[in-house]
């Protein structure tokens, strides 16, 4: 059975999309892991001033701008301006020490204790098949165009 040359071209291309579509995602999560599991620094968070009180905010915002300090055995890095939940706001302005883990690469990016990256392996696991199938799919069209020639 031939298929005309348009729709198997039209099903190919479709194929890679979803390759590219799945690996990209995929991609990005991973390079995120491995920036985790090589950059990441366990610290507590503490207000940059200590003896500046923090003010929570009780507009309709959730996320709030707090200069922070994350103190690490390591030393200590401030943040200034670092977006905030209402929830951490609130401890930190408690006095709490919040525990994070915080990327050296990019200390605006911290995870709290219990959190971890997304997990790669599904995204890069379909764009690997879907990839396989499009070169394969691919290829059955070239044969299939030379047994007609």
């Amino acid at each position: 059975m031939i298929i005309s040359s348009r729709n198997s071209i039209v099903f190919i291309v479709l194929l890679f999309s979803m390759a590219a579509g799945a690996l990209l995602p995929g991609a990005m999560a991973l390079w995120e892991l491995i920036d985790y599991h090589v950059n990441g620094k366990a610290a507590v968070m503490i207000p940059a001033n200590p003896t500046k009180k923090i003010i929570v905010s009780n507009g309709g915002w959730d996320i709030q701008g707090v200069d922070v300090r994350y103190v690490s055995p390591d030393g200590e890095l401030v943040v200034p301006g670092k977006l905030l939940d209402r929830a951490t706001v609130k401890r930190l302005a408690a006095g709490e020490r919040v525990p994070v883990t915080y990327l050296k690469s990019n200390p605006r990016h911290i995870y709290f204790p219990f959190e971890e990256p997304p997990n790669p392996w599904g995204w890069l696991t379909a764009g690997l098949l879907l990839l396989a199938t499009s070169v394969y799919a691919v290829k059955l069209r070239r044969k299939e165009r030379e047994s007609h020639v």
